[in-house]
Formats: C-alpha cells, sequence, structure tokens
C-alpha cells in the first residue's frame, strides 16, 4: 500500500497573525506586550476589521493602565466574546514575536506599494518614493536595527523558560550528534516522549509542552514499534502522549523542507520540534556553505516563532571520541557553532551498549560527561560506569560478566590479596584489572567487604551463593 504524501500546510498570513497576535496577549499580556511593544505597533498596521478594533481597545488599556483581559476589551472593543475567544484559540504567547513581525512587514510592504503609487509616475518621483519607502523598513542588522544600550538596560529580562532544565530553553536551537551504534535516533526519540509527558530524561527536569517529530528515515510501522517499546520501558501511558506528534516522511513522495516543518509545527502548535535527521532537510550537500547558510537561516525562523529545534546530525567519519565535541557533525562546521546547546554520543571505551553523553551549552552552567546504557529500547544513565570515550588509542577491554565475577568469592571470608589473585587467576586479567573488578563487585552487590582490624575481608553475598 503507498503511503499518501503528507499534505503542505502553508504558513499563516498577515491577517491570521492579525487575529492569532490579539489572542496571544489576550492570553498571556504580562508576557506578551513587552515583546510587541518593541515593534511599535499602531493600530494602521492591522488590516483585519475585528483585530483593529481589539488592537485599538488594547492599545488604549495600556496607556490609561487599566488590565487587558478578554472580558475588559470586549467591553472596550465592543465586540462580541465568542469573536475574542476564536482569537484566543488561534494564538499561541510564545509565537508572538512571529506574529508582530508578520503585521508590521505587511504593513510596510503596503506602504511602499501605497508611495510608489502615488509618485513613480516618473523616473524620479519612483527613486524619491523608494527613498522614503527603504527609510522607513526595519534593518536586518542585528535583528530590527541597533539600539542604544542606556535605553536597552531599562527594559525587563525576559524570565527564562527552560525546556530541559540546565541543557536549553525555549527558542534554543540544539544538536544531536552520534554515529550509528550510538543510537541517536533512540536518544532524540526519547527526549520527544520525555518532554511531552512532561517526565524526567536522563536525570534532567522538563517541563512538558507540545513535541513535534520529523522521522525521515525511518519506516512509519518500524518507528511506531519503536515507540511502543520505548514508553514500555519508561513506564509512560500513551494517554500522557497526547501532545506528541510525529511527522513520518521516510516514504513519502514530497521531501520535507524546514519551512514545511515550521509550517506543521504552527498547525500542532508545537513547542519544541525534533528533525532527525537533520541533513534531508538541507537543499543540497551538508559540506556547501551556500546550501549550509540556507538551511541555518530556515532554522532560526524556529526561534523567532518561539519555537525550540532540536536537529541530529550524522557524526563525523572515523573514532569521534578523536575530535573536540564541537567538531564531531559531519559536514559544515558552521552547524555545531550556530547551535545554543550540542550533545554527543560516543561510542564506551569498553562498556557494551554503552554511550558518553557529552554536552556543550551556551547558556548554562559545564556538565560532567554521563555514561548512559541502551537497554530494551531505551536510554538509561549509567553512573556506575566511569564517561570514557571510546578513540582509536582506547584498547578493547574484555567484558566480564556478573555471573563470573561472582564464581571468584568464596563464602569465608578472604583477604584483600587473596582476592585479588584468584580473579587474576580465574579471569586472565591484570592487577589493576582484578582490583577494578574488586571495587565493582561490592559497589554492584556482588561481594560484602567487612573491615577486620587492620585488613578488609572480602565473601560473596549470602543472597549470591
Amino acid at each position: 500500500m503507498t503511503a499518501k504524501p503528507t499534505p503542505k500546510v502553508r504558513p499563516p498570513d498577515a491577517e491570521s497573525s492579525e487575529r492569532a497576535l490579539i489572542g496571544a496577549v489576550l492570553s498571556d499580556p504580562e508576557r506578551v506586550m513587552p515583546i510587541v511593544a518593541k515593534r511599535n505597533l499602531s493600530v494602521d498596521a492591522f488590516s483585519d476589521a475585528e483585530a483593529r478594533r481589539a488592537w485599538g481597545a488594547i492599545i488604549r488599556l495600556s496607556e490609561a493602565g487599566r488590565p487587558i483581559d478578554p472580558v475588559t476589551v470586549a467591553s472596550e472593543s465592543g465586540l462580541p466574546a465568542l469573536t475574542l475567544q476564536a482569537m484566543i484559540d488561534a494564538g499561541i504567547p510564545a509565537h508572538c514575536e512571529y506574529h508582530a513581525d508578520a503585521i508590521r512587514n505587511a504593513h510596510f510592504q503596503r506602504q511602499a506599494v501605497a508611495a510608489i503609487k502615488a509618485d513613480g509616475d516618473s523616473p524620479e518621483g519612483l527613486r524619491l518614493a523608494c527613498e522614503r519607502v527603504m527609510q522607513g523598513l526595519p534593518s536586518d542588522a542585528g535583528g530590527g536595527g541597533a539600539v542604544a544600550a542606556s535605553d536597552w538596560l531599562k527594559e525587563s529580562d525576559t524570565p527564562e523558560e527552560p525546556v530541559i532544565k540546565g541543557l536549553f530553553d525555549a527558542g534554543d536551537r540544539v544538536a544531536v550528534v552520534g554515529q550509528s551504534k550510538a543510537r541517536k535516533s533512540f536518544y532524540a526519540l526519547q527526549m520527544a516522549v520525555c518532554i511531552s509527558a512532561g517526565e524526567p530524561f536522563l536525570g534532567y527536569e522538563t517541563e512538558r509542552m507540545v513535541t513535534l517529530v520529523y522521522n525521515g528515515e525511518i519506516k512509519a510501522s518500524s518507528y511506531r514499534r519503536r515507540l511502543r517499546r520505548m514508553i514500555e520501558v519508561l513506564k509512560i501511558g500513551a494517554d500522557k502522549l497526547s501532545g506528541l506528534h510525529i511527522l513520518n516522511g521516510a516514504e513519502v513522495d514530497t521531501p520535507a523542507t524546514f519551512d514545511s516543518i515550521l509550517a506543521e509545527a504552527r498547525r500542532v502548535k508545537a513547542g519544541l520540534v525534533i528533525a532527525d535527521p537533520a541533513y534531508m532537510l538541507i537543499a543540497g550537500d551538508e559540506t556547501d556553505q551556500t546550501a549550509v547558510k540556507a538551511a541555518v537561516t530556515s532554522m532560526k525562523k524556529f526561534g523567532a516563532a518561539g519555537i525550540t529545534l532540536v536537529c541530529v546530525y550524522h557524526g563525523t567519519k572515523g573514532k569521534m571520541g578523536d575530535r573536540q565535541a564541537i567538531d564531531r557533525i559531519a559536514g559544515s562546521g558552521i552547524f555545531a557553532r550556530d547551535m545554543a546547546t550540542l550533545v554527543s554520543l560516543v561510542e564506551h571505551a569498553s562498556e557494551v551498549d554503552h554511550a558518553v553523553m557529552t554536552t556543550i551549552t551556551r547558556n548554562h552552567a559545564p556538565v560532567e560527561p554521563v555514561s548512559v546504557k541502551f537497554t530494551d529500547g531505551a536510554f538509561s544513565v549509567a553512573g556506575h560506569v566511569a564517561a570514557i570515550e571510546k578513540t582509536s588509542q582506547t584498547k578493547a577491554t574484555r567484558a566480564i560478566s556478573i555471573e563470573d565475577l561472582a564464581a571468584c568469592f568464596r563464602t569465608e571470608p578472604t583477604s584483600y590479596g587473596d582476592t585479588v589473585a584468584t580473579i587474576r587467576q580465574r579471569l586472565g586479567v591484570g592487577r589493576d584489572r582484578a582490583k577494578d573488578e574488586v571495587a565493582r563487585a561490592v559497589r554492584e552487590g556482588v561481594a560484602h567487604a567487612e573491615q577486620s582490624g587492620r585488613t578488609t575481608l572480602y565473601s560473596i553475598r549470602t543472597d549470591m551463593a
């Protein structure tokens, strides 16, 4: 059966943005109004009649220091409560910056067309009209024009909005990089599951939010089985995943782009988007600087809309552990340096089904690398395993099972020296490795250590004898 192509979703036009912005203001005026105020949107900037009336009422209430809420705005504007409620349903506070920019840009466009029509009959008139239009346009330098630092510092700071506390925040761009054996796609899906359910993710607290995952490589049926197995291991019920949306792109005819995914994110009102893998959304080779810069420009639109973007990248060829974390993404180095947070997953030096999770974050305190273990379809933190990445210099270490290790201990207490000697003889390892295995046996509850004077005696735990 041929899969149906994913329908194209058009981004909201300026008129839709006008109503959505009103809804965002009414939903959270304390958060939205300071952001929108920077755009200096007059009533003339609104073309939709009802949005125009509502915005006029909001401006008057704001100037008078009166509360901005649906009841007060309805009374001030004369609009029905149902009309304002429809605007609230269409508006998301986190998207207010995008909608305000869309309204402002449409307003400038209308002014430009009117000016050129009025004075553009002659070449000189056209030149003067264009000059007037250009003087009124906002600058692209610095995201809307330079501001005086003295004025800028008078503005209140925007409160932090963590997505994964200590790792990244709302509107950030995040990179997850790993080679195939590191299971980065499982890692990304687990991140999406935990955030959409509001559950901890590998020791980090999360902020619950609507999440959209673009799956570009794995068949939908296989991805669904993977998701079922994962939530069973994590003990997260399917009823908690109403905010998780999967956009399967592996079997569709129309390729996705960052812009089409952003439009879909707005449609489902997602606060977080995971693009797995990111290279499939680039219009060209991932080493082509022109294509990469165009892709990064598209990525930045997510932040402007208040949406966090997590991109999953393939790692470089060879041993990733040989490189600094910032240089592990295959292709252009622009990707890593553009991100607010980078997470790398590298094979563990000795432990099977383990990876070392290393994070580099621009806006949070440094975090030590940790080992994570993949079991039955999900990751868990392996805090007892040292975070040692596999490199070209790392020697392979033979894995010793718990059963083989337990067989080295006796029921009667034995001195440390005799215990080390027994492990060396029975398991064929060196002295240092034998000492490590003694410590591991105690740490994992295989053996019991007791003090006898100045000597430590070791014996097998009674329930394992």
